[in-house]
């Protein structure tokens, strides 16, 4: 079986998608399929130089890095045109990774030409809270080109949630969770942080839609009670916005308790996890939260709001604590779990139970190989080939 997986970039800057689609390839290259990945060079850091001869190799994947020819987010990219064009058909199966990007719409219509049935995984694109954002434009483009792009696929979804709340326009669809390397590396990094002043995690993009104003008003709430504790925001964002959060941090008078180390990755990561005391993300919108899964690996209590589209198996479990995107619940939970060192360590343990018994790369590299099956087989419906 020969699968291409197809993303705007792969850069580490743009999150989440960029590390499944990578650890997906890997798993499904150590399974015996033939996983590649072809995407653009887009990084917000300055574009990726592109090597002589391609695929390039990005921990073991096989990667076709083209061009774009734009800076905005849509990352248009000729090389890439070009290069699907000549190359879909050796392919016994696309995974289109995103919406409203060029490179869905380049895959979606090669696939269709030459009868390649494909996947598109939204990475939560069709939930309300990013629909509304640009309304209008994305409106438009739906009706134009992804309204087709989806009616022909076979669509995937990672939460039975993000199922129920999405704007769904496929005839076959199905939910299966992120394929994720979840193992925490080695680290030698000591114990927690100081038990009388616990350290509170977040751990993504700074973007509005993470519920960073959330955070910052309900610890501000806490440190005006006497609470003491640290946050640490690490992650980056669109300069503008990151310059508001640092106001917002000395309005809330929170200067004294935060630190900001920026993107982190690899080591720096695992450290950061390993000596925190509580994860929070408190979203408006998520499709899965990799980074909760991470966080729970770890062993960290999680606090998450009922936007994170996992919620419901995380609460079920009782792997963390569930709240609704307001202040006043999440300056409870979190005020709770800084009181109750044992109530950390009790719900962690649960916590990185439920990552390593639900989400075990094992298991869903198995299921993913099945659905591939039936996509290729035509048990599932895909209708790539009609016009």
């Amino acid at each position: 079986m020969k699968v291409l997986h197809v993303i705007p970039s792969i850069a580490a800057c743009y999150g989440g998608p960029s590390k499944v689609v990578i650890d997906t390839c890997r798993a499904l290259r150590n399974a015996g399929i033939e996983a590649e990945i072809a995407t653009t060079n887009a990084d917000e850091f300055g574009d990726t130089p592109i090597p002589k001869e391609l695929p390039a190799k990005v921990k073991d994947v096989p990667v076709y890095l083209f061009d774009r020819q734009n800076s905005w987010r849509y990352k248009f990219s000729w090389p890439l045109t070009k290069w699907l064009k000549r190359n879909v058909r050796q392919y016994d199966l696309l995974h289109i990774r995103g919406l409203f990007s060029y490179s869905t719409a380049a895959a979606a219509f090669y696939s269709r030409r030459y009868k390649v049935p494909y996947i598109i995984l939204p990475h939560g694109m069709l939930a309300p809270w990013p629909m509304r954002k640009n309304r209008l434009m994305k409106s438009l483009y739906f009706k134009a080109i992804e309204k087709k792009n989806l009616q022909h696929a076979v669509v995937h979804f990672t939460a039975e949630a993000e199922l129920r709340t999405s704007l769904v326009c496929s005839r076959s669809k199905f939910v299966l969770p992120y394929v994720l390397h979840l193992e925490p590396e080695e680290n030698g990094f000591g114990p927690k942080s100081n038990p009388n002043k616990p350290r509170i995690l977040f751990l993504s993009r700074i973007h509005p839609k993470k519920g960073i104003e959330l955070l910052i008003e309900s610890l501000g709430r806490l440190a005006f009670e006497g609470l003491d504790f640290e946050l640490v925001l690490a992650g980056s964002g669109e300069s503008q916005y990151e310059a508001k959060v640092k106001r917002m941090i000395h309005k809330a008078g929170l200067s004294g308790y935060t630190t900001f180390p920026g993107f982190v990755e690899g080591i720096a990561k695992s450290k950061l996890l390993e000596t925190s005391d509580v994860f929070v993300l408190p979203s408006h919108q998520e499709n899965f939260g990799i980074a909760v899964l991470e966080a729970m690996t770890f062993g960290l209590p999680v606090v998450i709001s009922n936007n994170v589209d996992i919620h419901e198996e995380i609460s079920r479990a009782g792997a963390g604590v569930v709240v609704r995107a307001s202040a006043d619940e999440l300056s409870a939970a979190i005020g709770t779990l800084l009181r109750n060192a044992a109530m950390r360590l009790e719900i962690g343990a649960r916590a990185k139970e439920f990552a390593d018994q639900n989400f075990s790369i094992k298991s869903t590299t198995a299921e993913t190989l099945q659905i591939y099956s039936d996509v290729i087989r035509g048990s599932r419906e895909s209708t790539a080939w009609s016009s």
